[in-house]
């Protein structure tokens, strides 16, 4: 029972942690490619969150996930 909710848990934290990198990195392009009034820098920092958290993603999740297969 807790096996099946902590894996349940991991993998709405994966669609979770995918689902705000996608949606940040679309959105400092967005604000980088249209006329908007924010700054640069807002832009590049959402761009940075969106980067961050895939970095975050890959080696707190996927990595030790594909160790696991090997």
């Amino acid at each position: 029972m807790i096996e099946t909710m902590v894996t349940a848990l991991t993998s709405k934290l994966k669609i979770g942690y995918m689902v705000t990198s996608t949606l940040a990195i679309i959105l400092a392009l967005h604000l980088l490619l249209s006329d908007s009034n924010l700054p640069y820098f807002v832009a590049l920092l959402f761009l940075g969150l969106g980067v961050l958290v895939v970095v975050a993603v890959w080696y707190a999740i996927v990595r030790p996930l594909s160790r696991d297969m090997d």
